[in-house]
């Protein structure tokens, strides 16, 4: 399932239940999708990816994305990853826990912050 939200004014979300990213076609498909739609945070379920590097982050979601928090996948189940495009935002802190990962976003501009969970 995914849903592109646009709840303040020049920021955008995509929430994607990805259903893995180890296949080549499903980054390509994803990479896609965001140059598509340009979104300023990128909140991504079920990966199925064990270890996430920067390189992976810019390969599936592009160079601009190199900054981002996640919960590894538990063998073939789960993985979590939230990305904010650099620049947009600030880590005021996040948490990850058990099942989920949820960071503090502060704009750059200092006008609006943002608490994305997944």
């Amino acid at each position: 399932m995914l849903f592109i939200l646009e709840s303040m004014e020049n920021v955008s979300i995509l929430v994607w239940n990805v259903r893995g990213l180890n296949d080549r076609g499903k980054r390509d498909n994803l990479r896609k999708v965001v140059d598509d739609f340009r979104p300023s945070v990128v909140c991504l379920q079920e990966t199925k990816l064990a270890h996430v590097s920067e390189r992976d982050v810019a390969s599936f979601l592009g160079s601009d994305f190199s900054e981002f928090v996640f919960l590894p996948a538990q063998q073939t189940r789960g993985g979590i990853l939230i990305a904010w495009r650099d620049g947009s935002f600030s880590v005021e802190h996040h948490l990850i826990h058990r099942y989920s990962v949820s960071v503090l976003l502060n704009s750059s501009n200092g006008d609006r912050d943002l608490q994305p969970s997944t």
